[in-house]
């Protein structure tokens, strides 16, 4: 029957979203300096990421399965860079010292050779070098 396997598909789509959501909880909160956080500075942080998932149940008919499919996966790495960000300003509060986003642009990058990689972790630890020296603390990105 159609309706069931539409029931089915939602319910798939709903389950593995959940699921991400929650991968995406934890790795937050596996951070240091999560743990030091009071519970509503917790829910602050967290809050992005409960947003990204839209609420619904598998028998309803809105969104329909392509746009409950296809927005999800940007919302939730928005939400996560959004999470990240927060969790970054309270822990450099005070004198802590400052978290500052280093990206190290190495998403698909391919790498030849041993004197390529070389070179690109160089520049790496360039980069981050200059921001500790700084005083500051390093997320890379």
């Amino acid at each position: 029957m159609v309706a069931d396997a539409y029931v089915e598909a939602r319910s798939a789509i709903l389950a593995q979203q959940e699921a991400a959501t929650e991968a995406a909880r934890k790795a937050i909160k596996r951070r240091e300096g999560f743990a030091t956080l009071t519970a509503e500075k917790s829910h602050h942080v967290l809050r992005p990421i409960a947003e990204a998932l839209v609420t619904t149940d598998a028998k309803a008919i809105s969104p329909t399965l392509e746009q409950l499919r296809d927005g999800f996966e940007r919302a939730l790495a928005v939400a996560e860079r959004d999470a990240g960000d927060r969790l970054d300003a309270l822990l450099s509060e005070g004198d802590r010292p400052v978290i500052r986003k280093v990206t190290h642009g190495l998403g698909n990058r391919e790498v030849g050779s041993v004197e390529e990689l070389d070179r690109v972790l160089a520049d790496i630890r360039e980069r981050v070098v200059a921001e500790l020296a700084g005083g500051a603390k390093v997320r890379l990105v």
